[in-house]
């Protein structure tokens, strides 16, 4: 027997999220690059993203096609690249005009030694200027083990320098990632 899917969430009927999805219209524009590996997995956040934020473009990066530059068609000098380094603006320091000059904002969806390798890779990325944060939130997205205390998810990433830029609140998105999470993993076994 054939497993049914939400037609809208895309996620198993049983475990759907339509009811939860808040109603949180943002003005910044995003396209998220993913790694191929980070785009099957099951614990993925942006499938999340992209019910509640349905501007958001997402891309599989591949890392042998480093040529094709399409992937990179959507964005131009006002957008940044949300990635921590030395070269990063922090978002909190920002005067409201440089804010206001941000057109959208580039992700990269992965671990962050993948991250850090399709940044290599694609020149495109490393040219967009950095931002990143002072001090993040702490994280609520208990479903992956994550590399630091202050790490975050993308979901969590995106909507705190979401509402960092256009001032916006971004709350209810981490509430639905949240409640989200919890039915879509609520079966899952103890050792996972």
């Amino acid at each position: 027997m054939a497993r049914e899917y939400c037609e809208k969430c895309h996620y198993l009927v049983k475990q759907c999220v339509c009811d939860l999805i808040p109603n949180l219209p943002q003005p910044l524009k995003v396209v998220i690059f993913q790694h191929p590996k980070e785009a099957k997995h099951a614990k993925n956040t942006i499938k999340l993203v992209e019910q509640v934020w349905p501007r958001v473009k997402c891309i599989i990066l591949p890392e042998d096609d480093i040529d094709n530059t399409d992937y990179f068609d959507a964005i131009n000098s006002n957008w940044c690249l949300l990635y921590p380094d030395e070269s990063s603006q922090k978002l909190e320091t920002l005067t409201e005009s440089a804010k206001a000059q941000i057109e959208g904002l580039v992700l990269i969806d992965a671990t962050w030694r993948k991250a850090y390798k399709l940044l290599r890779l694609y020149p495109r990325l490393q040219g967009l200027p950095k931002v990143s944060f002072a001090t993040s939130p702490q994280s609520v997205y208990d479903i992956r083990k994550a590399p630091s205390l202050d790490a975050l998810s993308s979901l969590e990433a995106l909507a705190y320098a979401s509402q960092l830029i256009s001032g916006k609140e971004t709350k209810p998105l981490v509430d639905f990632m949240v409640k989200a999470q919890a039915r879509l993993w609520q079966q899952r076994p103890a050792n996972e």
